[in-house]
């Protein structure tokens, strides 16, 4: 996976990135509306569904207004710290419980593994990223271990300022960007497009 990442920067990564954000609605996946750290609402769905994503009626009924899977996941949002980057030596703690949240998410009607992990990567953009087929086919994890896996190509000396260097265009380089856009999104938009 290291070399994949590494061709994604010394190509055509930041060209990726910047068609992105030209041409695609998922760019305003992580600016649009409110993001509280610490639940699941109404601008979060509609953040995931510009990733093109269904949000179905049973879905919002269970995530907004079933108090007792609201009252879990924002127990367990509570557990992550918001600001937990991936390579970060927090995040082996974090990710556990970003999984126990995964799971819980994988169990509402209509989500499934790909909508969970794009709620996950809304609520916590510096620990999870955003994946679904396209972005594994490109990748090829083992299975069950991604997170674990981009951990290690993070973890490695360097990496995380390389990626943020060769792939951060020019109108995501404001403080308000910077701090809205983090830097696991940009490879995960550059895998994606390149996928």
């Amino acid at each position: 996976m290291t070399k994949l990442v590494q061709d994604l920067l010394t190509d055509q990564g930041a060209d990726l990135v910047k068609t992105y954000f030209a041409e695609r609605a998922g760019a305003t996946f992580n600016t649009i509306g409110a993001n509280d750290p610490y639940a699941i609402n109404e601008d979060d769905l509609l953040a995931v569904h510009m990733l093109n994503v269904p949000i179905t009626p049973p879905m919002v009924r269970r995530l907004l207004q079933d108090a007792d899977i609201r009252e879990e996941i924002s127990g367990l949002l509570f557990e992550i710290h918001p600001c937990v980057p991936l390579w970060g030596d927090e995040a082996e703690t974090a990710l556990a419980k970003a999984d126990e949240l995964w799971h819980v998410l994988d169990g509402v009607p209509d989500v499934g593994w790909v909508i969970a992990g794009k709620i996950l990567a809304r609520k916590r953009p510096h620990l999870i990223p955003v994946a679904d087929e396209r972005v594994w086919e490109y990748l090829k994890p083992k299975k069950g271990l991604f997170w674990e896996t981009l951990r290690s190509v993070f973890r490695q000396d360097g990496m995380p300022e390389e990626v943020d260097s060769a792939l951060r265009i020019e109108i995501l380089r404001t403080p308000e960007m910077r701090a809205r856009i983090s830097t696991l999104r940009l490879l995960d938009i550059a895998v994606w497009m390149q996928g």
